[in-house]
């Protein structure tokens, strides 16, 4: 199953890395100077004639060089879905102070190179946090960014803390996820306490354990 959810990560990685990368010669296959909607919507099936007026700056009905260095966001949104499992990624995981929402830091925590456009991209009502109802839109773009989700969902403290002292050590984290490191390690401790409670099983630490 691990293996599987990397496989996903990595193809979307390489879908969002296409889109950011995308040049006219890779949509205009008759080469007459601009990519037209056909064109495009080869790449990106679902866009819309609307989005693509958008970006089409002179209305000229074609994407020329400087209209396609803009079109990055929007084709990412378009492109096909891999064919792969599916990772359904919950608004709790990412709402570490339960409020409802995700804002930029939960996600970071997460997903730390998640730029503000990215997240604005998400945040479709510009509420500054993404909602239920964006959250299924996420997944890529973290997955993208090389969030891995845990194979087994979110992991407990009793499953860390052989001891049965009521924390996880560094060294009881790393019975489960060898390679987080001691600062890895001290940023989820919020507490300095040397050991991780209950309140500290985060994101960001659920972020650290999937990470084999």
């Amino acid at each position: 199953m691990k293996n599987l959810m990397l496989t996903t990560a990595s193809i979307f990685a390489l879908s969002f890395a296409a889109a950011s990368a995308m040049t006219l010669t890779d949509l205009d296959t008759n080469a007459d100077g601009s990519a037209d909607i056909g064109e495009v919507r080869a790449v990106a099936p679902t866009l819309t004639q609307e989005e693509f007026n958008t970006i089409d700056a002179d209305a000229s009905n074609g994407w020329d060089d400087n209209e396609i260095g803009l079109a990055s966001d929007m084709l990412l949104k378009h492109l096909p879905k891999s064919s792969g499992p599916a990772v359904k990624l919950e608004l709790a995981t990412l709402d570490t102070n339960g409020d409802g929402s995700a804002d930029i830091g939960e996600v970071r925590a997460v997903s730390p190179t998640v730029t503000q456009e990215e997240f604005n991209m998400i945040d479709a009502d510009a509420s500054a946090g993404w909602d239920d109802n964006e959250i299924g839109n996420a997944s890529d773009l973290l997955l993208a960014k090389g969030y891995v989700p845990s194979e087994t969902g979110m992991i407990t403290l009793d499953t860390l803390d052989s001891n049965g002292d009521g924390s996880a050590d560094l060294q009881e984290v790393r019975n489960v996820a060898p390679t987080v490191t001691q600062d890895e390690f001290n940023q989820v401790d919020a507490d300095a306490s040397a050991g991780w409670d209950d309140n500290e099983m985060n994101a960001q630490a659920q972020m650290l354990l999937a990470r084999k």
